[in-house]
């Protein structure tokens, strides 16, 4: 029982390191690498890649990006999941919802601009979504 344990806690710290690694991606210089396996890491910037692209498209979703990755969705959904304990939709929106977080900062655009600019059809989604991710409202 302790061996099985204690096998639980090592593949559990192994997920959490990978998550976090998945995570700082987003942000990353695209010459870093984060996981021992080159096509993970491949994987993972392509697919950042990808989201970026399509940050302004309101109609980018799962199955577009899926498409775009050359993937079923059911595969995509595994590897980003199994990469950021996200779902696709969570993903494509923690990176939607950074940029935004850019732009307001530099305060050179309108919340109603940075809600377009980042692929939000919706101002009042937009709000709900930013302050539900950052724990703060947008103003």
């Amino acid at each position: 029982m302790d061996l099985l344990a204690e096998r639980i806690r090592t593949i559990i710290k192994n997920r959490k390191t990978v998550r976090e690694k998945a995570l700082k991606m987003i942000e990353a210089n695209p010459d870093d690498h984060f996981f021992g396996n080159e096509l993970n890491d491949k994987f993972i910037k392509k697919a950042v890649e990808v989201v970026r692209q399509n940050i302004n498209n309101p109609a980018f979703g799962k199955d577009v990006f899926a498409s775009a990755m050359n993937v079923s969705a059911a595969f995509l959904y595994k590897k980003i999941k199994s990469f950021t304990d996200q779902s696709v939709v969570e993903f494509i929106n923690g990176i939607r919802l950074n940029r935004a977080l850019e732009l307001l900062q530099s305060r050179k655009y309108t919340i109603t601009e940075v809600a377009d600019c980042c692929g939000f059809s919706s101002l009042k989604y937009f709000s709900a979504a930013f302050k539900e991710y950052f724990g703060k409202k947008t103003v």
